[in-house]
Formats: C-alpha cells, sequence, structure tokens
C-alpha cells in the first residue's frame, strides 16, 4: 500500500503539532520544517481540523494544535479519514469475466484489513517516541 501526498501531509502537521503542545503553530513555520508546499497545507489543515484532530484560531496569536492528546490519536484513524480510496482493485470497471469465481479481491481486501490493524497499534504519540532527536532534525527549540 501507499499513502498519498495528502496522508503523508497530515500525519507529518500532526508530528509537529505533538512537538509544540505548548504553542500554536502556523501553517508557514510547518511548511518550512518540513519544506512542504504552503498550499498543500492549507489544505491539510483544513481536513483535520474538520476531522476533529486539531484545533485552530485566526488573528493574532492564531494558529493551530491538537485537539486531543496525541496517545489519542491513532494512525489507523488518520490514514483512514484522509485517505481518498481504499480499494485496491475495481472488478467491474472495467468488468472482468471471472469476478465471480475470483478470490483475488479478498485477498486484497484482507490485506487491507491488516495494513490498517497494524496501524491501529500506532498513535502520533509513539511516532513521536524520540522528542529530543526529532526537534533536532526539524530545527525545533527545545520545549
Amino acid at each position: 500500500m501507499k499513502i498519498s501526498r495528502h496522508t503523508d501531509y497530515s500525519l507529518r502537521v500532526l508530528v509537529y503539532l505533538d512537538l509544540h503542545r505548548d504553542k500554536n503553530v502556523t501553517i508557514k513555520e510547518i511548511a518550512e520544517a518540513f519544506a512542504t508546499p504552503r498550499n498543500h497545507l492549507v489544505k491539510v489543515v483544513h481536513r483535520l481540523a474538520k476531522r476533529g484532530y486539531i484545533q485552530t484560531r485566526r488573528g493574532k496569536g492564531g494558529g493551530m494544535r491538537l485537539a486531543r492528546a496525541s496517545d489519542q490519536i491513532s494512525l489507523r484513524d488518520v490514514v483512514w479519514d484522509m485517505e481518498p480510496n481504499f480499494e485496491l482493485m475495481d472488478c467491474d470497471n472495467p468488468g472482468c469475466p471471472i469476478s465471480g469465481s475470483c478470490a483475488f479481491k479478498t485477498a486484497l481486501v484482507e490485506a487491507r484489513e491488516s495494513f490498517l490493524a497494524a496501524l491501529d497499534r500506532y498513535s502520533v504519540d509513539k511516532m513521536c517516541h524520540d522528542h529530543s532527536r526529532l526537534r533536532t532534525l526539524l530545527g525545533v527549540a527545545a520545549a
């Protein structure tokens, strides 16, 4: 499985916000830290906020932060919410003459569920277990 760039950026935003639990963070800060296009991050942040992962605030002193503790944010949930489509095979488009007798789609559904179950064992907090190293890599001052 390969996750989309949108999902990748979503995970990066959540990691960055976890490293900054004590303050609001701007899109500009995250874009600079990850050398990521600001325009893409605007869309990512909007969707993360809409799904309840982050809180955003406009104006002076505004920015964003995690909406709940990072150990309560499952990677499975984030990937599931951010990915546009988890259908690994479409037997109907174009129509496949053996689709009624083939178990390939069943195998792929099982593989997808295993993939998601593995992600379910991880949270944003677990991704950020080495805060010190992540802060160094991203040029973030210690909290």
